[in-house]
């Protein structure tokens, strides 16, 4: 596999969207000459920053790709409401916002590590086109969070929740793109250690899917990566069994480590994703043309 260009300079549009709180976003491309957008959701640590090379390659594909800072990370590093419900509010805010934009073109909901469990729960919310889960954080990989991790985390989340917990993992586990793991490093505004309480959210909220059948209004997109050591691909493959949707589909980046967006695998990913929405776009695109061919022809009967 030759090696990506995976050039992390912001070249973003900043905007913030107005909810409860405002809601810091970055935008690449411009909506009205866009046939499609995009709604990313980044992991825990990270940051809509993250997204700069995938949002690049999506971009001269004629999409419009909108990413947003979750409180607790990025630009929001210092706000303390960090609980699923926030973000899930203020996912759901920024694609109400982003639909407005687009109109009646495709919405697509992509989130990644964290970002894609958070965007399983907000799809029924947001109503996308369709989801593509990266990575997604079904469970810890038993080889960085093992019991001992999850059983102390567990204890300080009831003794101390806002107690600081070092996250098991580093840059090396999430790319073995060196100049990328330098880069995170230096500029990434990595977040290391989040507030014990947010670990213990996202325990319980992984552990209720296990035990119910997932149902989603729209056509699913589920990539893997082979060589993940921080997320369990056995989980994921068991929540990907449990959506009950005839239209999904699961790739596997057997080479590439955890963050898919910035490893070897990133423009296989952005091809399958792109070939993926285009087949969902046309389809529905000939779906609306037969309906309004069939209306037409009643009012002329």
């Amino acid at each position: 596999m030759n090696k990506p260009e995976i050039n992390l300079t912001p070249t973003a549009t900043l905007l913030e969207i107005e909810s409860a709180k405002k809601i810091p976003c970055r935008t690449w491309g411009i909506a009205s000459e866009s046939n499609t957008a995009f709604l990313l959701v980044h992991g825990l640590g990270g940051h809509s920053g993250w997204f700069e090379a995938l949002a690049r390659r999506l971009k001269v594909k004629h999409t419009f790709v909108m990413a947003l800072d979750l409180a607790g990370f990025g630009s929001r590093r210092d706000d303390t409401d960090t609980s699923i419900d926030r973000w899930l509010k203020d996912i759901e805010a920024v694609s109400c916002y982003l639909h407005s934009l687009m109109g009646d073109k495709p919405v697509f909901l992509l989130g990644n590590s964290m970002g894609g469990l958070l965007a399983l729960k907000a799809c029924n919310r947001c109503k996308p086109s369709g989801l593509i889960l990266l990575s997604p954080a079904f469970g810890g990989h038993p080889k960085l969070f093992p019991m001992s991790y999850q059983l102390s985390s567990l204890v300080s989340a009831i003794l101390f929740p806002d107690k600081e917990i070092t996250l098991p993992y580093n840059t090396e586990d999430i790319t073995q793109d060196e100049q990328v793991q330098v880069w995170l490093d230096k500029y990434g505004n990595n977040r290391a250690a989040v507030p014990a309480k947010v670990l213990l959210d996202l325990l319980f909220a992984t552990l209720a899917l296990r035990f119910k059948n997932i149902v989603l209004p729209c056509p699913l997109l589920m990539i893997t990566a082979g060589k993940d050591c921080i997320v369990s691909n056995k989980n994921s493959d068991l929540i990907f069994r449990q959506v009950k949707n005839p239209e999904k589909k699961k790739v596997v980046m057997s080479k590439s480590m955890h963050d898919l967006t910035l490893d070897l695998a990133i423009d296989e990913v952005t091809e399958s994703v792109i070939n993926w929405t285009n087949a969902i776009s046309q389809r529905a695109l000939k779906n609306q043309k037969d309906k309004q061919s069939e209306v037409l022809g009643k009012n002329k009967v």
